[in-house]
């Protein structure tokens, strides 16, 4: 390729912000093109006390196709654009030096063919180059520049010299931009079955819709061999350390918010109570059976150790009464598989001191003393209030 071609057909790589605002709407175009309900896969195996859902587990379910795949607009345009093919192939590019962010390339980018958000005033798009000399002023759009080449296969090609961070390295990239709990909250979407769709790249995790029942883009155990990959790329002591604070398989905002507050370490403000498995199915015993038609019960916060289940009580999903009386019976089966039930709603989770108690109760089932709070705490807990229910 010339000069003179390669100048106007600089590449253009999406920063963390705008690669996850595309990974979440790209699941939502898909629930309307689908014509079947989408079935999750965050729940791949039933276990009994010995055996129950581990990373390993979801990261053996997850397929290695993609989202992309499934949007004709887009695996049409791919296929013209390099000559068929798949349409998944990891781009070859090493690095970022020879892209752009100058307003032409910007502008010819397809945006409604690629699922890509145009630049607003209410959502900015996010692009990396490789040096400063490439840094353009381009009205709503946010440039950074990054020198250090990204380890290989970690990006999409998705067309007309688009390219996408993989979801490993949109984690990685959104160290530069978020703060340590708010990495967390978003690892635990990437590898649990929800999406915030209609939040805007500057403000990541506030949401106008909630999609459920998704596949999980990756597993905490993909975002550690990632970033093991990529030391000493900026941001990558930070989302080593959100890696080890991300638990798979949560299957909505809230559980996320009740599992941070429970289970993150003090120091973050949480009640660092020993981390639970989320959404593991269990398989119904006799004794049960009378009280639920269901063969497998899935407890939303498990410890297996006391057979403990926190359950999240969402109005969305148990507002009616015959949601309520399932909501009852299934409660009813698990005691009666001799497994302890804390409920949870909205309003407790929301109060802080009715929280503060229900905590208590899930540590001192768990044998773990809580010391007192000092006024540190207090404040501490606080800000991870503030961050983890803003949503």
């Amino acid at each position: 390729m010339s000069t003179h071609s390669t100048a106007h057909n600089a590449p253009v790589v999406l920063d963390g912000p705008s690669a996850l605002a595309f990974y979440r709407d790209r699941c939502h175009t898909i629930n309307h093109l689908d014509e079947t309900p989408q079935v999750s896969v965050t729940h791949p195996v039933v276990i009994d006390e010995k055996h129950w859902l581990t990373d390993e587990d979801v990261a053996a379910s997850l397929a290695e196709t993609s989202i992309f795949g499934r949007c004709p607009a887009i695996a049409q345009e791919f296929e013209e654009d390099v000559n068929g093919l798949p349409l998944l192939n990891r781009s070859r590019m090493a690095g970022f030096a020879d892209c752009s962010a100058n307003s032409r390339d910007i502008k010819r980018i397809p945006y409604d063919l690629l699922g890509i958000r145009p630049p607003s005033r209410t959502s900015p798009l996010f692009v990396l180059v490789g040096n400063a000399s490439s840094r353009h002023r381009v009205k709503h759009v946010n440039v950074r520049c990054c020198s250090k080449n990204p380890p290989s296969g970690s990006l999409w090609h998705i067309g007309h010299r688009v390219y996408v961070p993989t979801p490993e390295f949109s984690f990685l990239l959104l160290a530069s931009h978020l703060s340590l709990v708010e990495l967390v909250m978003v690892g635990m979407e990437l590898c649990g079955a929800y999406r915030l769709v209609g939040a805007n790249t500057p403000s990541l995790l506030h949401s106008t819709l909630t999609l459920y029942n998704q596949e999980p883009f990756t597993t905490p155990d993909r975002l550690r061999a990632f970033i093991d990959r990529a030391k000493g790329f900026p941001g990558a002591l930070l989302a080593q350390r959100a890696c080890g604070l991300i638990a798979p398989a949560s299957a909505s905002p809230m559980e996320t918010a009740v599992y941070l507050l429970l289970c993150l370490p003090r120091n973050l403000g949480g009640y660092a109570i020993p981390r639970p498995v989320l959404n593991a199915r269990r398989h119904v015993t006799k004794r049960a059976e009378t009280l639920t038609t269901k063969h497998t019960l899935v407890p939303d916060l498990y410890w297996p150790a006391v057979r403990l289940d926190v359950e999240y009580d969402s109005e969305e999903f148990h507002s009616d009464s015959a949601r309520l009386e399932l909501g009852l019976r299934r409660t009813l089966a698990l005691r009666a598989m001799h497994v302890e039930v804390i409920s949870l709603t909205k309003e407790v989770v929301y109060d802080n001191v009715a929280f503060d108690t229900t905590a208590r109760m899930v540590a001192k089932r768990l044998g773990k003393r809580l010391r007192p709070q000092s006024e540190t705490l207090r404040e501490t807990r606080r800000a991870l209030r503030d961050t983890v229910l803003r949503t």
